[in-house]
């Protein structure tokens, strides 16, 4: 048993010599656009943050309106609505970032 152990432990420390005695041959890494979008899908995510935040912008001035004419309760639901909004466009803006940008 200890032979074979012995003979199992030489057989390592002889690959792992092996292993280090020959050069490393250099690693080229290829610029690819792995996880990039379209063009045309990029242009989309864009226009539709740009929309979404035009819409919470007009919810906001309605906003505004509702609340000096003293509807404060509707005037709440719309700031809500543009909060949404402005989220929607946030996250498309993120999704641009993230597929979007090389």
């Amino acid at each position: 048993m200890k032979l074979l152990l012995s003979l199992i432990c030489a057989l390592m420390v002889s690959g792992l010599g092996w292993a280090d005695g020959h050069a490393a041959e250099p690693i080229f890494v290829e610029k690819q656009s792995i996880g990039l979008w379209k063009a045309e899908d990029c242009k989309k995510l864009s226009a539709g943050s740009g929309l979404f935040l035009a819409v919470s912008q007009g919810l906001l001035e309605e906003s505004k309106a509702l609340k000096e004419s003293g509807k404060k309760r509707e005037a709440g639901k719309k700031i809500q609505a543009a909060l949404d909004f402005s989220q929607l466009a946030t996250n498309l803006a993120t999704n641009y970032q993230a597929y979007c940008k090389p």
